[in-house]
């Protein structure tokens, strides 16, 4: 048994001192597997070596009691499972710190994964057990506590900000005075590359299982170019979604059964009717539409037909709404291009405000407050912006205490109709 031992264990410790001079110049070796593969090699080596010592020692001696080849026996047995764990691991290793939190999703195509931690287009950001950006919350909203969910893609989230200077984050403080002696919960359920009918999805199978009181939308122009050239509720595959991320768990052969798992789940994702194109997480194929585009030639029946979908897919985000018996509030904002806006995009706003008033939706856009800024302090307009669409600090910064004092305009403060647990605000 002894010398099993010491045979298997060499032999291991040999074949992954091949591997470690052999993989690193394969085409899919990933640097990560370097570690483990070292450590399984160092550890199999001190059990050869053990081994091997202990068997010279006992035929050095003429009477053997039977304890030591018992207790030898049994940490050949307790060994077996943790070389064989030590092995897989090492062509299973831990995931890098800085892979996606983006996962593939059955419905929506991709949602970011719960309780990832890495690098989201350059920002260290922490996504919670719900998969949505910042700290865990209890699930079951206290009473006494106010809770405004907010719905959209990247610039909700606050790509490129950490997330104190997110417009979410940053509104809940200003609202905590008009809320009385109740406290106040912003939930950032903004997820990169959203269009309107993956926030409807999201909202209906997820985001109402969190009582919110108020819900705010976020809408941008980017919106009407994602649905341009799909057909129906489609999306398009994105490079940036991981396809099976790695489990991050201490044992090899559990990090080898989720990647197998996690595999069938991503085949079964390839086979939902759900992509416009083939490579599901290589990128989107399509004629590229620019922005300017959506102001010089809204007229086009291509266009036109998109938005007559986003404007179907926010019909039906407020009818989950109405249904649930929670406020919502249409948040639109500018783009960069189109700053200070000409007629083309005061025809736009002029557009969401037509269908907001049909709905009884409030509606708050906020580029006059974007140019007011910019007129007032004498800068320009575009250091409210990281880029084309996304906020600069300063940006959220504006649309948060914009936001807040529209919600409070309007008396929305009061407890959703399903909450039950608080006390009516006043008139």
């Amino acid at each position: 048994m002894v010398g099993a031992v010491a045979g298997y264990a060499g032999v291991v410790a040999i074949v992954m001192n091949i591997l470690l001079h052999v993989l690193p110049s394969t085409e899919g070796f990933v640097h990560t597997q370097v570690t483990p593969l070292y450590m399984a090699m160092c550890t199999h080596a001190v059990v050869a070596a053990s081994a091997l010592v202990g068997l010279l020692l006992l035929r050095q001696r003429r009477v053997v009691r039977p304890m030591p080849p018992r207790l030898l026996m049994v940490a050949a047995t307790v060994f077996a499972p943790i070389s064989l764990d030590l092995v897989v691991g090492a062509f299973y290793p831990l995931p890098d710190e800085k892979t996606s939190v983006l996962q593939p999703h059955k419905s929506r195509g991709w949602s970011q994964r719960p309780n990832a931690t890495g690098d989201y287009f350059g920002m260290p950001t922490r996504i919670n057990s719900l998969g949505l950006r910042g700290e865990d919350f209890p699930v079951t909203r206290p009473a006494g506590e106010f809770r405004v969910l907010f719905v959209g893609d990247s610039i909700t989230l606050g790509l490129g900000l950490p997330d104190e200077d997110t417009f979410v984050r940053r509104i809940e403080p200003l609202l905590v005075n008009a809320v009385g002696d109740r406290t106040v919960r912003t939930i950032n359920a903004g997820c990169s590359g959203y269009t309107t009918w993956q926030e409807t999805d999201y909202l209906e199978k997820e985001g109402l299982e969190l009582s919110p009181n108020l819900v705010v939308l976020n809408f941008c122009l980017n919106d009407v170019l994602d649905v341009l050239n799909t057909e129906g509720k489609l999306v398009r595959g994105r490079p940036w979604i991981q396809e099976y991320p790695p489990l991050n768990h201490i044992s090899g052969l559990a990090r080898m059964a989720a990647y197998y798992s996690d595999r069938h789940r991503a085949q079964e994702i390839r086979e939902q009717r759900l992509w416009t194109n083939e490579n599901v997480f290589g990128g989107p194929r399509h004629e590229h539409v620019s922005f300017e585009a959506l102001f010089e030639q809204s007229l086009a029946p291509r266009i036109a037909s998109a938005w007559n979908r986003i404007f179907d897919d926010l019909s039906d985000f407020d009818k989950a709404c109405k249904q649930a018996g929670v406020p919502w509030v249409l948040l639109s904002l500018p783009i960069r291009i189109k700053m200070p806006p000409d007629a083309g995009a005061r025809r736009i706003i002029a557009r969401l405000n037509g269908w907001a008033a049909s709905k009884g939706v409030p509606h708050l856009d906020v580029t006059e407050a974007f140019v007011e800024w910019a007129d007032r302090s004498r800068a320009p307009v575009e250091m409210l912006f990281n880029d084309e669409v996304h906020p600069s600090p300063e940006g959220s910064r504006i649309i948060a205490e914009e936001l807040a004092r529209f919600i409070i305009s309007e008396k929305l403060l009061k407890p959703a109709r399903h909450a039950g647990q608080d006390t009516p605000a006043g008139p």
